[in-house]
């Protein structure tokens, strides 16, 4: 599927049929304005259909990946990244719920207009990062419709929150106070976890992911902000005691 010699040089495009371009996104999720773009690669014949990796950005999305989506457009897949809604320009207000719910929204999105972009709905991939991680895996969990995933430093908030609820609620608000987001109030972020962690946590939701889901789980034994051994490999465990491809 990747086509590894590409990803560090440009791709030969006159000799390819469709050019590689990028379009940007305008996509409805429940009722609010998201943002979005998706780059499109190079392909050799018209009938020809891309793979697609959607990216899910970690909190509060300062650091995006943004390294990956021209990397793996030029190993010949599309690549869509978007912002949630009530962080960076996308309209509504942040909160895990929404993490989910536009998750959602995005790959429905692509699910829809796969023949205008020459993509292939059956080889739709989620690569996330940290938060992004607990998106991907709750969103899996609930049946999104996509074949796998890179999950890089999964972080499980639910469990952040379930150790050090006012430690949470603090973390919160510190950085709701910086203006990242778009919040009705200072503990809309705390009060949307305390409503639905015991659904979120990793160990919740893993048997919940489909038996032959793909996963590809990375962690790093220098990450201090979200331990590997806390994080990555319980849930790491959990599916690859019940014989899963992880």
């Amino acid at each position: 599927m990747l086509n590894k010699e590409n990803l560090y040089r440009d791709v030969d495009e006159s000799t390819m049929a469709v050019p590689a371009k990028t379009v940007s996104l305008r996509l409805d999720s429940h009722g609010d304005c998201i943002f979005g773009r998706i780059m499109l690669p190079a392909l050799e014949t018209e009938t020809e259909r891309a793979p697609v990796a959607v990216m899910l950005h970690g909190f509060p999305g300062l650091e995006q990946n943004m390294d990956m989506p021209p990397a793996l457009r030029r190993g010949g897949i599309a690549t869509l990244y978007f912002s949630y809604r009530g962080v960076w320009g996308s309209h509504g207000y942040y909160c895990f719920s929404h993490l989910i719910e536009d998750a959602f929204t995005v790959i429905n999105r692509i699910r829809e207009h796969a023949e205008e972009y020459r993509l292939d709905p059956e080889r739709i991939y989620l690569v996330a990062h940290s938060m992004g991680g607990f998106a991907a895996i709750n969103a899996i969990a609930q049946g999104v419709k996509v074949r796998g995933g890179v999950v890089i430093a999964p972080c499980d908030m639910a469990l952040r929150y379930e150790e050090e609820p006012e430690m949470f609620k603090k973390r919160m608000r510190e950085t709701a106070s910086k203006g990242y987001f778009r919040l009705p109030h200072e503990d809309y972020l705390y009060e949307d976890m305390a409503a639905r962690h015991h659904q979120w946590r990793f160990n919740a939701v893993a048997d919940k992911i489909p038996q032959d889901m793909q996963l590809h789980f990375i962690g790093a034994i220098k990450d201090e902000a979200v331990l590997p051994e806390v994080h990555t490999k319980p849930i790491y465990n959990l599916l690859h005691a019940r014989g899963m491809d992880v």
